[in-house]
């Protein structure tokens, strides 16, 4: 009995033993997983059946190996170094990565500044401004062939502007690095836009500090250099900048047009503003004359002749505000009269008969006008399946209600030019014909 007890007591003992040792394994081993991977080289891998063990980064170490790379007579030197490092983990530690080659890791890349202030050599912020170009061209390079770097740059670089009050001195840098990205499309529109929104938002005296315009114009003046005024102004508006620029200070946007034109070089800017403006004003006149030509009263044709001239001085105010010249204006009631015949699902003839007299009043005898005229309803017909049978009609009202004159339908069909030609051609030749033995028998 007592050496049973014995035994018992022995295996108990033996199996605590066991138990302390096991779990004294699993504490070295989660101690050893949570320390950083020596080196962070691609190929350094621990494998484990622990799923929920992190095993942390190390860039310190990545760094070191890094800057091994960062050396050369030129900046192709370096990109040979980089390109062709193949243990380097870049997809883990881009950031990293990123940091390192544009600002020279004083952290700019992670939104803050070390106290140091002064990045490592060579870089794009060691360099100088006019070096931009090639090392973005180097950049460009490196993430051609690692396409998984594009995407995270576009955060770093955003995280990169929002430091700016930390680190002036570089703001021409960054901002140039940041008109590359954009107009590689690495760079979206809405990390700019989230910057310059907060920048403006922090700004109660925009005008008198100019902080804001300063930095917008060295980005969008460098966008438009590198692309075109164009693409560079589409970049902004995509972004709702533009808007939001004139929404915080509405009452001071003339004095803000004069401040971008005369004192940031930004008078191309200002010029597509006034003519996105101006467009818009057009677009609210034509929404306006259409609605009111929505109109559909039942009386004499005196009732219908006193809508015309109601809306033929619209016209004419319109052209006053916009200044818009003769042939805008005709344009602007041509196009009124097509959307009008959309909106009220009508056919356009009828729309014509109501309206036309108001275009024979804009054209009059200006039969260079009345030529134009005809190439638009050549062009309105033919981007528009529904009409694009109509155009016999449309020339044949217009003729009954002298808005275009015999000589000016028969140039056009001795003509050659415009889209859809044949099939025009086609559906106005008996029309022509006519017009054509007409005349004979005139002469």
């Amino acid at each position: 009995m007592a050496e049973n007890n014995s035994r018992e007591s022995a295996e108990q003992e033996n199996k605590l033993i066991l138990n302390n040792i096991q779990a004294f394994l699993i504490c070295v081993r989660v101690s050893v997983m949570s320390k950083p991977l020596p080196g962070a080289l691609a190929d350094t891998k621990i494998r484990t059946r622990k799923r929920n063990l992190v095993v942390q980064k190390d860039p310190e170490s990545f760094l070191e190996a890094l800057e091994h790379l960062f050396v050369g007579d030129s900046l192709e030197d370096v990109f040979q170094n980089l390109d062709s490092a193949t243990d380097i983990d870049y997809k883990t530690y881009h950031e990293f990565f990123f940091d390192r080659f544009i600002s020279g890791s004083i952290g700019v890349c992670f939104g803050r500044v070390d106290k140091r202030k002064t990045p490592r050599s060579p870089s794009i912020f060691a360099d100088s401004l006019s070096k931009v170009d090639a090392w973005i061209s180097i950049l460009e390079r490196f993430m051609r062939k690692r396409p998984y770097m594009r995407i995270g740059i576009g955060e770093v670089i955003g995280r990169a502007m929002l430091t700016i009050d930390n680190v002036p001195q570089y703001l021409d840098h960054i901002m140039s690095i940041c008109s590359h990205l954009a107009n590689m499309d690495i760079l979206k529109y809405e990390k700019t836009t989230e910057f310059f929104l907060l920048k403006l938002l922090r700004i109660n005296h925009l005008v008198v500090s100019g902080e804001a315009l300063s930095i917008l114009s060295k980005f969008t003046n460098s966008y438009a250099a590198l692309s075109s005024q164009q693409k560079a102004w589409e970049y902004l508006v995509a972004g709702e900048v533009v808007e939001k620029l004139f929404d915080f200070c509405p009452e001071h946007c003339s004095d803000v047009l004069k401040l971008l034109e005369d004192s940031y070089g930004m008078r191309w800017f200002v010029e597509l503003y006034r003519t996105n403006q101006t467009k818009n004003n057009i677009t609210t006149w034509e929404q306006k004359i259409i609605q009111y030509m929505q109109k559909d009263p039942e009386g004499e044709e005196e009732t219908i002749e006193a809508l015309r001239e109601d809306a033929l001085k619209q016209v004419k105010q319109c052209k006053e505000e916009c200044n818009m010249s003769v042939e805008e204006s005709v344009m602007f009631m041509w196009r009124c009269i097509v959307s009008l015949s959309k909106t009220m699902s009508k056919d356009i003839v009828g729309a014509l008969k109501k309206w036309g007299p108001c275009l024979c009043t804009l054209v009059g005898d200006d039969m260079v006008m009345q030529g134009r005229l005809l190439s638009t309803v050549q062009t309105t017909c033919y981007n528009n399946p529904n009409i694009i049978n109509s155009f016999k009609p449309i020339v044949v009202q217009l003729y009954d209600l002298e808005v275009l004159e015999a000589d000016v339908i028969i140039a056009w069909a001795n003509g050659n030019s415009g889209p859809g030609r044949s099939v025009f051609g086609e559906q106005l030749a008996e029309f022509v014909a006519w017009l054509e033995a007409d005349d004979d028998e005139d002469q």
